[in-house]
Protein backbone atom coordinates (compact mmCIF):
# COMPACT_ATOMS: atom_id res chain seq x y z
CA UNK A 1 0.00 0.00 0.00
CA UNK A 2 1.40 3.42 -0.46
CA UNK A 3 2.06 6.07 1.94
CA UNK A 4 -1.37 7.61 1.35
CA UNK A 5 -3.62 4.48 1.62
CA UNK A 6 -5.72 4.19 4.66
CA UNK A 7 -4.69 0.95 6.42
CA UNK A 8 -6.55 -2.17 7.76
CA UNK A 9 -5.55 -1.20 10.86
CA UNK A 10 -6.85 2.08 11.44
CA UNK A 11 -9.42 2.32 14.22
CA UNK A 12 -10.98 5.80 12.79
CA UNK A 13 -13.28 4.21 10.24
CA UNK A 14 -16.78 4.04 10.70
CA UNK A 15 -20.22 4.31 8.55
CA UNK A 16 -21.54 7.39 7.68
CA UNK A 17 -25.57 7.41 7.13
CA UNK A 18 -25.85 9.01 3.47
CA UNK A 19 -29.80 8.13 3.31
CA UNK A 20 -30.13 12.00 2.54
CA UNK A 21 -28.29 11.24 -0.43
CA UNK A 22 -25.08 13.68 0.58
CA UNK A 23 -21.65 12.07 0.37
CA UNK A 24 -19.52 13.24 3.66
CA UNK A 25 -16.30 14.98 3.12
CA UNK A 26 -14.09 12.28 4.42
CA UNK A 27 -15.63 9.44 2.34
CA UNK A 28 -13.13 6.62 1.71
CA UNK A 29 -12.49 7.38 -1.92
CA UNK A 30 -11.81 3.42 -3.83
CA UNK A 31 -11.75 4.50 -7.51
CA UNK A 32 -13.01 6.26 -10.27
CA UNK A 33 -15.54 4.74 -12.88
CA UNK A 34 -15.83 4.73 -16.73
CA UNK A 35 -16.24 8.63 -16.54
CA UNK A 36 -13.49 9.32 -14.22
CA UNK A 37 -15.94 10.42 -11.61
CA UNK A 38 -14.42 8.95 -8.67
CA UNK A 39 -16.35 6.09 -6.29
CA UNK A 40 -16.67 5.89 -2.64
CA UNK A 41 -16.78 3.13 -0.45
CA UNK A 42 -20.04 2.29 0.78
CA UNK A 43 -22.27 -0.24 1.93
CA UNK A 44 -26.39 -0.70 1.81
CA UNK A 45 -29.50 -3.62 2.99
CA UNK A 46 -30.52 -5.56 0.22
CA UNK A 47 -33.98 -7.20 0.60
CA UNK A 48 -32.73 -10.36 -1.03
CA UNK A 49 -29.91 -10.66 1.47
CA UNK A 50 -32.50 -10.54 4.45
CA UNK A 51 -31.85 -6.86 4.88
CA UNK A 52 -28.51 -7.16 5.69
CA UNK A 53 -25.42 -4.92 4.64
CA UNK A 54 -23.74 -5.81 1.05
CA UNK A 55 -20.51 -4.05 0.23
CA UNK A 56 -21.00 -1.16 -2.98
CA UNK A 57 -20.04 1.47 -4.00
CA UNK A 58 -21.47 5.21 -4.23
CA UNK A 59 -20.42 8.27 -6.51
CA UNK A 60 -21.23 12.34 -5.83
CA UNK A 61 -23.64 12.19 -9.02
CA UNK A 62 -25.37 8.90 -7.76
CA UNK A 63 -25.75 9.17 -4.28
CA UNK A 64 -27.29 5.78 -3.25
CA UNK A 65 -24.84 2.62 -2.67
CA UNK A 66 -24.67 0.75 -5.93
CA UNK A 67 -23.91 -3.74 -4.90
CA UNK A 68 -23.57 -6.34 -6.66
CA UNK A 69 -26.01 -9.07 -5.82
CA UNK A 70 -26.87 -12.05 -7.65
CA UNK A 71 -26.42 -11.15 -10.88
CA UNK A 72 -27.35 -8.28 -11.18
CA UNK A 73 -26.30 -4.06 -9.71
CA UNK A 74 -29.04 -3.08 -6.86
CA UNK A 75 -29.29 -0.34 -4.74
CA UNK A 76 -30.90 -0.85 -1.43
CA UNK A 77 -33.12 0.53 1.11
CA UNK A 78 -30.08 1.81 3.91
CA UNK A 79 -27.16 3.40 2.60
CA UNK A 80 -23.61 3.74 4.60
CA UNK A 81 -20.78 5.06 3.07
CA UNK A 82 -17.28 4.41 5.29
CA UNK A 83 -15.41 7.51 6.30
CA UNK A 84 -12.41 7.98 8.14
CA UNK A 85 -10.84 10.95 10.02
CA UNK A 86 -7.67 10.02 8.76
CA UNK A 87 -7.24 10.65 5.29
CA UNK A 88 -5.81 13.79 3.05
CA UNK A 89 -6.87 15.05 -0.73
CA UNK A 90 -5.18 11.76 -1.79
CA UNK A 91 -5.66 8.23 -0.81
CA UNK A 92 -4.08 4.92 -2.66
CA UNK A 93 -3.38 7.62 -5.48
CA UNK A 94 -6.64 8.42 -5.99
CA UNK A 95 -6.85 12.39 -6.36
CA UNK A 96 -10.51 13.47 -4.80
Amino acid sequence: MGEHCVSRSEKAKQNSDSSDGKIPENAIPIGKDADNRVLYAGRCQVRQNRYRFVPGYVSREEPRVITAYGTRARTGNRNEVLVSDKIGSSVCGIDV
